[in-house]
């Protein structure tokens, strides 16, 4: 019974190298498509904000609070403020000049 309920576990190296490619991927295909920077910067901010929410809703919190001290709560909070931060005002900023054009 215990090796039906094991998940495959993936290693975080796997999920950053598989990031970075994605991106490099994405990143071309749309500027030899001749999209600007300025539209696909609007893009990642609607995604980052859109795929940390799904993330947020997904995490085991219970297993992330169990192996937490202190200071990695803290670093924790100033790396996720550090990111959503520019996401968010990127984005309002991008949905307002939207609007207004």
């Amino acid at each position: 019974m215990a090796n039906l309920e094991r998940k495959p576990h993936i290693k975080i190296l796997e999920v950053i190298e598989i990031g970075f490619l994605i991106a490099i991927v994405f990143l071309t295909t749309l500027l030899l498509l001749g999209i600007s920077e300025t539209r696909i910067a609007g893009w990642i901010s609607l995604l980052q904000l859109v795929s940390f929410i799904f993330l947020a809703v997904n995490i085991n919190w219970r297993k992330i609070n169990d192996s937490l001290t202190q200071w990695g709560l803290f670093w924790g909070i100033i790396w996720l403020a550090t990111l959503a931060v520019p996401a968010i005002i990127d984005f309002f900023t991008d949905f307002i000049y939207g609007l207004s054009h």
